[in-house]
């Protein structure tokens, strides 16, 4: 009969104090022993509060004050990798539609950069099905040759994230479904 046990009782080999381990682990220290190395390091922990607190910090550096509009970078040719641009789309825009979608392509591609750009750090494109897959890739080729925006450099999800401070120096363009397409006062 096989032993369905993952554990194994052992020795520490620094105090010599038994204590159990499991068969993965390669350690042969303790928990006391291996804390004892952790001493005279400062350290703390962070609770699942303050991950949040760092977390929603980014997301408001992101959306509010990461890019001013003097960053953008109107009539440049993208410099975007077509899998970066791919993610950006997909984490900016795939609730959108191939119109949304285009448009924010129209804007990156305009920009040229993705500086500011939150949706461009996850992976939902890779995780997003094959279908999704080809309406962004097309998305992407459409906003190539597309003017949906009117020249704008910037977009924002007003409605959920309300207006943002840089907005302030820009005039509305367009608004294709959650999207407001603004582009600096000339």
């Amino acid at each position: 009969m096989v032993s369905l046990n993952r554990f194994e009782n052992v020795r520490c080999e620094e105090c010599s104090e038994p204590f159990r381990k499991s068969i993965y682990e390669e350690d042969l220290r303790c928990n006391r022993c291996i804390s004892k190395k952790y001493q005279d390091v400062y350290y703390y922990q962070v609770s699942d509060r303050s991950v949040l607190t760092i977390i929603l910090g980014c997301l408001f550096l992101a959306f509010f004050g990461l890019m001013s509009p003097s960053e953008a970078k109107a009539g440049q040719p993208t410099s975007i990798p077509y899998s970066v641009a791919y993610e950006c789309l997909c984490g900016e825009a795939c609730n959108q539609g191939q119109i949304g979608m285009t448009a924010v392509g129209e804007v990156l591609r305009r920009r040229g950069s993705i500086k500011g750009v939150y949706g461009c750090r996850g992976n939902m494109y890779r995780k997003s099905p094959e279908y999704v897959k080809e309406q962004v890739r097309k998305a992407w080729k459409e906003s190539e040759h597309s003017d949906l925006t009117g020249g704008a450099t910037h977009w924002e999800n007003v409605q959920m994230f309300g207006q943002p401070r840089w907005a302030d120096a820009m005039v509305v363009t367009t608004k294709i479904k959650d999207h407001t397409f603004m582009k600096e006062l000339e």
